[in-house]
């Protein structure tokens, strides 16, 4: 996987460690499946890591439906650590809307974040490791402004290596 050496250096410094093995499980399990390979590699080599808010490294992301076809770009933060991921999943799926908020489709898997609140999630099912945007809103899932997800990268190591430092 290639990561610009600015990036690189920023962790080092940072001091992030590589995610252990019962990490990795726990995201395994939190999922409810084996993550994709090149996720789990980048944990196991990287771990949680954030991003320096100095330099962004943007992603694109296209939205498509009804009559648009829109092209959109946000930063990603940071990779959500397990007790985010935990939380998320306590509060946020679509499956139990009693839960909470905020709520994204059911078949989708928090692993980053935004500068705001948005999320990159992981597609689960029927297209397992896709990268999705989900601008997040305060509609339950399928209502009023939360209908929308957008098409980041078609894998993990797309998306990471689809970022783009200090645009």
């Amino acid at each position: 996987m290639k990561i610009p050496a600015a990036t690189l250096e920023f962790w080092a410094e940072a001091g992030f460690s590589p995610a252990t093995r019962d990490e990795v499980a726990r995201v395994a399990e939190l999922m409810g499946r084996t993550p994709p390979a090149d996720y789990q590699e980048f944990l196991l080599s990287h771990g949680f890591v954030e991003w320096d808010i100095d330099i962004p490294d943007t992603f694109q992301w296209r939205l498509r439906g009804e009559g648009q076809d829109v092209v959109k770009s946000s930063s990603v933060t940071h990779l959500e650590p397990v007790r985010k991921m935990e939380s998320y999943l306590r509060h946020g799926r679509v499956d139990d809307p009693s839960r909470g908020l905020p709520q994204f489709p059911a078949e989708f898997f928090p692993i980053a974040g935004t500068a705001g609140q948005d999320a990159i999630l992981m597609e689960l099912a029927p297209e397992h490791g896709r990268i999705w945007y989900w601008p997040e809103r305060e509609d339950p899932w399928g209502t009023g402004d939360n209908t929308e997800l957008g098409f980041v990268a078609e894998s993990f190591t797309a998306f990471i290596e689809g970022l783009r430092l200090g645009d």
